[in-house]
């Protein structure tokens, strides 16, 4: 599991994956501009859900599932369960000041270790489009990222 996203322009495996069209803008994924690099470390985890969801709305052969109320799930199950047919992905959303409680490390550990992609989602993320190019991945668009 990355504990933070490389987010330079030259960051292998970064660059020409997947589509170009889902590249989301931050104002189109629901999130209000803000000046220069303070987007990321403004942006609320509800700020960055709406930008995943709004990249699953243009990828319907993808399925996310993310519980609504987590009280009665198991502590620290990821927040999001993507599944198409390019496989099925785990994934935390975090603030970019957003640290994992233990439990979350747990899962993430234990769903690795059992083979399935389990990771971390942070705002850079979202603006550098890593999370546009992963869900085309489960939509099946392209190779399996790194």
């Amino acid at each position: 599991m990355t504990p933070r996203p490389d987010t330079s322009p030259a960051a292998p495996g970064r660059e020409g994956e997947g589509p170009a069209v889902l590249r989301p803008a931050a104002c189109s994924a629901g999130v209000e501009a803000r000046p220069g690099s303070q987007l990321a470390t403004t942006m609320t985890e509800a700020e960055l859900d709406r930008g995943v969801r709004a990249i699953l709305r243009d990828l319907p052969q993808v399925i996310g599932y993310h519980t609504r109320d987590s009280r009665g799930s198991h502590s620290g199950f990821p927040d999001w369960v993507f599944a198409g047919p390019g496989g099925v992905i785990f994934r935390e959303l975090k603030r970019e000041k957003g640290r994992l409680t233990a439990a979350q490390r747990q899962w993430a550990a234990t769903l690795t270790r059992a083979g399935a992609d389990a990771d971390v989602w942070w705002p850079a993320d979202l603006l550098a489009g890593r999370i546009a190019r992963e869900l085309a991945v489960v939509a099946g668009f392209g190779a399996p990222h790194a």
